[in-house]
């Protein structure tokens, strides 16, 4: 008797059989519509969404472009979060470019909360890119940020156990770095989806 529809004999299952292969990602152009293209089941299926990314500053527009993009595919109802580092930028210097320059690109009463830490000694690398939410994530290959023409970035889609992990560290309950100064909220005022 031959396999039901969708499934493969044990035996003619390779490495190479279609059954066997799924996308775990793919290069996408660092483009602030594309990535946001590339996310948009995950965004509208997610309540609560953070996007790690420990070189994030406000006062710089390849940032904020795919942010700015990011968060006009995320239902209205879900709470978005930026996870920074201050390593290079002074903290209360973070803060005033975010209050400064965020505000005009993310859609107008559109709210995104900005987290900034400092890696433990003996603790987790504070390095890598991510975008993960309640219902899944994924990983940038080099980071959340526009790039010339051209260019592209892999964007990886996380396995769960380390999407979990990932959400322990940075959301819930957030242990694993060192919290530097409180959250900031800020709320957009540019052109409404």
């Amino acid at each position: 008797p031959g396999a039901a529809a969708g499934v493969a004999e044990a035996a003619t299952v390779t490495e190479d059989h279609p059954a066997w292969r799924r996308d775990q990602g793919r290069l996408v152009a660092r483009d602030p519509a594309t990535f946001a293209a590339a996310l948009t089941r995950l965004l509208a299926a997610s309540r609560r969404v953070a996007i790690i990314d420990p070189y994030f500053r406000g006062d710089q527009r390849d940032k904020r472009a795919p942010l700015a993009a990011l968060v006009a595919h995320v239902q209205v109802t879900a709470t978005v979060e930026i996870h920074a580092s201050t390593l290079h930028i002074a903290d209360h210097h973070f803060r005033q470019v975010a209050r400064q320059h965020l505000p005009t690109d993310l859609p107008l009463g559109r709210a995104v909360t900005l987290h900034t830490w400092q890696q433990r000694l003996g603790g987790p690398r504070l390095h890598n890119r991510y975008l993960i939410t309640d219902v899944g994530g994924v990983q940038f290959g080099d980071g959340v940020e526009t790039g010339a023409p051209g260019e592209s970035d892999r964007v990886s889609i996380l396995e769960e156990a380390t999407r979990a992990e990932l959400w322990k560290h940075f959301v819930d309950p957030g242990t694993a770095f060192d919290r530097i100064g409180v959250a900031i909220t800020v709320t957009g005022t540019g052109p409404g989806r």
